[in-house]
């Protein structure tokens, strides 16, 4: 069921440098002035861009970039400008701009490890797993050199690399599988991802290595082992969630990997692990309701835990997204026929199914439904603790 899932990389926003700029009128120093202030230009350039994303504003952010892209091209600093941007245009789901500026940018600067990072994502097959190659030896060499012009903490340069590798592993696990190195080629990379762990328990390790590890045993018919990683990796991310929801924080922040834990959910359902995929799915669904995917994956989870008729009510929803963001038809009909096999149980139970009418006016009342019969569900379950 897991699909292919490449994670994207976050770039740290750039430190701002303190002002050396000299008021000497001799030569040399007029020219270190002169080079400060085009810095100092792109700084705040830079910081104009991230405050407009911070608010959502992409395109004025992109018109910004495209402007100082032309503006300091001679600047040896211009390849933060066209990472940027071509990070916005990837968030704007938009890959062929994005490494058109991708590419632009590790010409202007070939140790630039994020970009080939993203490259990597936004590539197909071989070609991604070369991009992602080239990054991961880039981020070696930051590491052991402490050459990093990014001013990324080693930390977070390791956990880059443990993604990479991750990210590598999926391709052969999915775009690569009938490679006849393939399964070499996962084993190596997770045993790489590992070596950083030797003496650190399982509960501590990048979440995004134990979903791949656990990705991979499931691929290798070991779905006992891959329960265990994937309860790691469920914990983590409900106890995030419900920190985030007491914070009361908003959709920026739900947003930082939303792929991974659908895929997440989606990995769980797999091993069965239903009541940890919902849990999950409740959350994303708090501040994501049009998403085909979630809608689908909770009527599954909510099937399969026996509440079929709210099952239904999300699948039916699913199909109602479907047809508003004009979903893949093939996936449409999938989610029919699910659909129509959990009414059919419900009828062999002699349980009638109501149906809410396909319209906008019923949009608040279908999620009343909803929420309703999740909270009676969780009320029952209560109960039943209680006795």
């Amino acid at each position: 069921m897991p699909g292919n899932f490449r994670r994207k990389q976050q770039q740290q926003k750039p430190k701002k440098k303190t002002n050396t700029t000299s008021s000497s009128n001799t030569s040399g120093s007029t020219t270190t002035t002169t080079n400060n202030n085009i810095s100092e230009n792109i700084e705040t350039l830079l910081e104009r861009v991230y405050n407009l994303k911070s608010q959502y504003e992409h395109e004025l952010c992109m018109k910004a970039l495209s402007k100082g892209i032309q503006q300091f091209k001679n600047n040896p600093r211009v390849y933060e400008l066209q990472f940027l941007l071509g990070e916005i245009y990837l968030e704007q789901g938009d890959p062929l701009n994005a490494t058109v500026f991708l590419k632009q940018a590790i010409q202007s600067n070939p140790q630039h490890f994020p970009s080939y990072m993203y490259l990597g994502q936004v590539s197909q097959g071989k070609t991604s797993v070369d991009y992602f190659s080239k990054g991961l030896i880039l981020i070696e060499e930051a590491v052991k050199n402490q050459n990093n012009n990014q001013q990324i903490p080693i930390e977070e340069l390791q956990k880059l690399y443990i993604q990479g590798l991750c990210s590598i592993c999926e391709l052969y696990m999915t775009d690569l599988c009938f490679e006849p190195n393939a399964e070499q080629e996962c084993e190596r990379c997770v045993e790489l991802a590992k070596n950083m762990y030797q003496t650190t328990p399982l509960e501590q390790w990048d979440i995004h290595l134990l979903q791949t590890l656990s990705h991979l045993r499931m691929c290798q018919n070991k779905p006992e082992e891959g329960k265990v990683m994937m309860q790691v990796v469920a914990k983590n991310i409900i106890d995030e969630g419900n920190r985030l929801k007491e914070e009361q924080t908003g959709y920026s922040e739900m947003l930082n990997n939303y792929d991974f834990k659908l895929s997440t959910s989606k990995n769980l359902i797999e091993l069965q692990m239903y009541q940890e995929a919902k849990e999950i799915l409740e959350q994303l669904k708090e501040n994501f309701d049009e998403v085909v995917d979630l809608w689908y994956l909770l009527g599954i989870c909510h099937d399969c835990l026996g509440k079929t008729e709210i099952g239904i009510q999300c699948i039916e929803r699913a199909l109602k997204v479907g047809k508003k963001v004009q979903e893949d038809g093939m996936f449409l009909k999938e989610v029919k026929e699910e659909l129509n096999l959990m009414k059919e149980k419900l009828k062999n139970q002699g349980i009638t199914v109501n149906e809410l009418k396909d319209n906008e006016d019923d949009e608040e009342a279908w999620e009343d439904v909803v929420e309703e019969m999740a909270l009676n569900d969780e009320d029952e379950n209560v109960e039943m603790n209680d006795e």
